[in-house]
Parts: structure tokens; sequence; C-alpha cells
């Protein structure tokens, strides 16, 4: 588990800074709307738009807040409850694309001893573009 938790915070800290240079978008309120519209196919609930919200303008990073809803029960559940289904489906929502074989071994693995927001983090962290508003 050492050996995957350096290699994360050294690729954290770097692209970090590159991520949050770029603009959230018109609102911190739509940002989470469109988030819950694009990978849950539903609209926020109440509590959730408010809570997630709140997080973003307190200055919680938004691939953090993200990788949140990324890494519920409820995401892992629409990707068929499986390790390999989560990241199929992370790279299908996030990076638009299939992964391949060696991609799909790396983050399942990942999977193995580091949380879904945690993986859906890191995952977010490389490939900015793909998801930002």
């Amino acid at each position: 588990m050492r050996r995957l938790l350096l290699p994360t915070l050294l690729i954290a800290l770097t692209c970090n800074t590159l991520v949050a240079a770029q603009p959230l978008g018109p609102s911190p309120t739509v940002a989470v709307r469109n988030w819950y519209q694009h990978y849950l196919n539903r609209e926020p609930d109440q509590s959730g738009l408010v809570a997630w919200t709140d997080s973003l303008r307190s200055g919680n990073h938004p691939a953090l807040v993200l990788a949140s809803i990324l890494g519920s029960d409820e995401y892992f559940a629409k990707a068929g409850n499986t390790r390999e289904g989560f990241v199929r489906t992370l790279f299908l929502d996030v990076a638009g694309r299939e992964p391949t074989r060696r991609e799909l071994g790396y983050w399942v693995n990942r999977l193995s001893v580091e949380t879904n927001r945690d993986v859906a983090y890191a995952f977010l962290l490389n490939y900015p573009a793909a998801w930002q508003p």
C-alpha cells in the first residue's frame, strides 16, 4: 500500500496545481447539477446539491468533490457493482473511451487497496480536461 500512496501523493500534488488553475465554470451549483446529470443520470436531491455546492464554495477542490460523487455506492451500483465495471464506467463517463487491458488492470489493482473515492480522485487528476466544466 505504501508503494501506491507515495506515487498517488506526488501525482496529486503536481496535478493539483494544474487542475486548480482551470475555472470551475458558471457556478458551483451548475457544476454539481451537471455532474449529477452526467454521472448519475439524475437531478441532485436538495441535500446533496447544498452539501456539494457548499463544499466547493468553502474551497474544496472540484476533483475531490466530483470524486466523492463518483466514489458513491450509487455510482458503483450503476457500474455493475464490480471493480472492473467501476473502472470501465469511469473511463467511459470521464475519458469517453474504453480502458486498455493494461489500464483496466492498473486501476482495478488500485481498487484492491484504495477506496472508490480515492481511485476516482486519482483518475480525475489523470484526465482533468475530460471532466472540467
